[in-house]
């Protein structure tokens, strides 16, 4: 009886030994599998801090030298502006006045910097001195947004920018004499010195430019490019060049984070351009075998020792539990499930709070008053939660937003319907943003509506750009109606002589007893003519011209005719000629009037720049109109040499142009595509012949 007592006594202990064992071997297996997880996690951490680190380290170190080179071109700049030739100069409108050729020179013998230049820029925005070159006088704010900014609010400008030859610094700053603006001083310096201090901290920089900006050069500065890209540091490394192609510059140029490439450790940081534009990148090649690796050293061995602990701790514990009641092991698996629920609740919390933090999201109840707002809505309006909770959606009401907007918001809503538009809000400090609402009813159990929520997006950035776009495009339409007008002028001169002439001449005539009835006879019909061409040139303008668009037959020819009267001294004066090989005298189409006129005045304006551009000596614009089963198909060719073709597919974009930057805004053949393609329903489209461009202006019957 004794004997089968042990016998069970052992075979218990047998078993729960076993137990133990699998126990043992199963949490060696989960301890392994956490060491390989954790262990190698927390190395590749440690070293994503390490590289990360280093990456700011030596960014910031590139940021600080933008920053000093920006501080000396600034004093440089500043001392520059004190010179009271300048001022004389500006006032005299005398550039012959000035040379800082030496003064540059002595500043790169020296100084640290090379490659100065100097501009001066009147206070109309026009090119006045340039230190390296002689041709002066265009006007350069048509193609420099600071520029503008500076004339409406002269102040110290600084950027980084891209020219014809290199990327470099800008600093800026106005001019007065006398409390009034006079112009603007500017110092522009390479880029290549950075490079220089990042090679002496023990860095491989590549300094590229965005492949777009490639175009505006004449004559690159470095003469290096990875594919079309530029690379503005002189002296880079033919073979970190070579790794960046292999690689591929594309990704490199958008590194999220720092990556090692071979055995360089690799990170990218953006420059910016004066509007704060993409313009170019730094990526930065460092040495990996630089890298002060302790803190990953000093973590493995702490992490040894701390798992020989962990081991000599754990086997003594399991001994330990083995001796301990069942109870208590569902106390611990009570436990581990709270901690479970608390975790969920905690990323539930953390889950609110970044809703709350980043959507712009408020409750109201019935008669619109603020039952609770996000803090992302508090961050964009400027109130606190104190200041809007209690009070009417009206506080953030702008006057620009019409009653009609939230009368019809108030019946989608009060009706059960969700009411989405764009509205433009006030903020507390009278300033405004726009945003894309939503708005939806909330309902209770028995689908009563008992107040409001609505989800907003801020698109402040988006209506500001529409804005620009649209002030650009006016501009367009009054320089083109300024060239209309001169031409009209010009027109004037002649009749406008022949009055003046006729009147003196009667007025001497009677006052000398001389004048005959038959002159005064004579003389009013002169006049007469000559004030009907005045009505007429006028008459003709003005319907081109007015606001209220009337669809109406018109014959083609009058059209054609109404272009050459508009536009007869910009061909007299560069001696350009037109001809007309139209056959059909009676083709007419339905149309608004004043609108193929524009299109076409735009085609011939093109084909003038061409002309001059390209220095043609005998210009000719044809036009031509060839009636299929369908359409009228309206061409106009010029014999300037044609359109590149890489550039042709893209000439009907808007603000794309092939002009200096001073000279154009692209918005002419944009206009000109929305007037055929939208106002017409017609097509418009050019392709290359062999003397020159022909564009294609294609109507149906019923346009």
């Amino acid at each position: 009886m004794e004997y089968n007592k042990n016998k069970e006594k052992y075979n218990f202990g047998f078993v729960h030994m076993k137990k133990l064992i699998y126990f043992i071997l199963i949490t060696f297996v989960l301890l392994f599998a956490f060491h390989r997880v954790y262990y190698y996690e927390q190395i590749e951490d440690l070293n994503s801090k390490l590289y990360e680190t280093k990456s700011n380290e030596l960014i910031k170190l590139f940021e600080h030298e933008v920053e000093k080179k920006f501080g000396k071109t600034f004093a440089l700049t500043y001392l520059l502006s004190k010179d009271e030739k300048l001022t004389k100069a500006l006032l005299k409108n005398d550039n012959k006045l000035l040379d800082y050729k030496e003064t540059i020179e002595d500043i790169q013998n020296y100084g640290e910097y090379k490659n100065l230049w100097i501009q001066i820029i009147d206070k109309d925005g026009y090119s006045f001195y340039r230190s390296w070159t002689n041709k002066v006088g265009d006007h350069a704010a048509s193609a420099r947004l600071d520029i503008v900014d500076m004339m409406k609010n002269p102040r110290p400008m600084r950027g980084i920018s891209t020219g014809r030859f290199d990327m470099t610094f800008k600093t800026m700053i106005p001019l007065f004499y006398e409390d009034k603006f006079i112009g603007i001083v500017e110092i522009i310096s390479k880029f290549n010195s950075i490079a220089k201090v990042l090679e002496r901290n023990e860095v491989k920089p590549l300094i590229v430019l965005r492949e777009e900006y490639t175009d505006r050069f004449i004559k690159a500065f470095t003469g290096l490019f990875i594919g079309r890209n530029y690379v503005a540091n002189l002296n880079a490394s033919k073979d970190i060049m070579k790794k960046a192609e292999v690689f591929g510059l594309e990704k490199l140029m958008y590194l999220e984070k720092p990556l090692l490439i071979e055995d360089h450790l690799v990170f990218t940081t953006q420059i910016k351009d004066i509007h704060g534009g993409e313009m170019g990148f730094v990526i930065f090649f460092y040495d990996e075998k630089k890298l002060d690796k302790s803190i990953v050293y000093n973590f493995k061995t702490t992490y040894l020792v701390k798992v020989i602990i962990f081991l000599i701790i754990f086997i003594l514990l399991i001994l330990y539990l083995f001796y301990r009641n069942y109870a208590k092991q569902l106390n611990k698996e009570v436990e581990l499930k709270t901690s479970k629920i608390r975790k969920q609740q905690k990323k539930l919390s953390e889950l609110f709070k970044t809703y709350d933090d980043s959507v712009i999201f408020s409750k109201s109840d019935l008669k619109g008053n603020i039952t609770y707002v996000s803090k992302a809505f508090c961050d964009i309006s400027g109130y606190t939660k104190e200041e809007l909770i209690g009070k009417p959606h009206n506080i953030i009401r702008h006057k620009d937003t019409q009653s009609s907007v939230f009368k019809e918001m108030w019946e989608i809503i009060q009706s059960g319907k969700t009411w989405k538009g764009e509205i433009k809000n006030l903020k507390k400090d009278g300033s405004y943003y726009w945003v894309d609402a939503v708005i939806d009813p909330i309902f209770d159990e028995k689908k009563n509506i008992i107040g409001y929520i609505s989800k907003r997006n801020d698109i402040t950035s988006k209506k500001e750009f529409e804005e620009q776009q649209q002030r650009m495009l006016n501009q367009s339409k009054l320089a083109a109606m300024g060239e209309m007008i001169g031409n009209i002028a010009h027109q004037w001169k002649q009749p406008l002589s022949v009055i003046t002439t006729i009147s003196t001449s009667i007025s001497l005539k009677q006052e000398m007893n001389i004048l005959k009835e038959s002159e005064i006879k004579e003389s009013m019909e002169h006049i007469t003519k000559s004030a009907h061409y005045l009505s007429n040139t006028i008459e003709t303008f003005r319907n081109f011209l007015k606001d209220k668009k009337e669809l109406k037959n018109v014959y083609f020819l009058e059209c054609l005719n109404k272009v050459v009267s508009l536009i007869s001294t910009t061909l007299y004066n560069n001696n350009i000629k037109l001809v007309n090989k139209i056959d059909d005298e009676k083709a007419f189409l339905y149309l608004v009037s004043g609108e193929l006129e524009e299109v076409m005045i735009n085609i011939i304006n093109n084909s003038k720049d061409a002309f001059l551009e390209n220095k043609i000596k005998d210009p000719i614009i044809t036009v031509d109109l060839i009636k299929d089963e369908k359409f009228y198909i309206i061409t106009l060719e010029d014999n300037a040499g044609g359109i590149p073709e890489e550039i042709l597919p893209k000439i009907f974009d808007s603000y794309f142009t092939t002009k200096k930057d001073s000279e154009g805004t692209g918005l002419g053949l944009s206009m000109s595509y929305k007037i055929v393609t939208e106002s017409l329903g017609g097509k418009f489209y050019a392709e290359n012949t062999n003397h020159g461009a022909k564009f294609f202006i294609k109507l149906p019957f019923n346009s």
